[in-house]
């Protein structure tokens, strides 16, 4: 499920397909991965992450014993929340708390 939570930012639940779709879309967005609760609020807030980089998302979402070549838990035992707007979301996530740390691979 895509979900707005804020002006121009989604947050993506149990729906690994829409979350990929959406970063092939918006190739210079940006997400953040989140812990999440039980009813789907965002628990806590981990890396920021590029949308693409070099053509593909970040290598630590890849899988290749699946199908799709990706992990196949992105939306189900966490979250994402995706813009193409850094700092709305930025605001967004930083009411959660988190270590709000910028991923090595992708960020560089």
């Amino acid at each position: 499920m895509k979900k707005a939570i804020a002006e121009g930012v989604w947050l993506f639940l149990d729906d690994d397909e829409a979350f990929i779709r959406c970063c092939r879309d918006n190739p210079k967005g940006y997400f953040w991965n989140c812990g999440r609760t039980t009813s789907g609020e965002i628990s806590q807030v981990y890396t920021l992450h590029r949308a693409e980089r070099n053509g593909d998302l970040c290598p630590h979402f890849k899988d290749k014993r699946t199908s799709s070549g990706y992990a196949a838990n992105l939306t189900t035992t966490g979250c994402k929340v995706f813009s193409t707007h850094r700092k709305a979301l930025d605001a967004t996530v930083r009411k959660h708390r988190g270590r709000f740390g910028e991923c090595a691979d992708c960020m560089k």
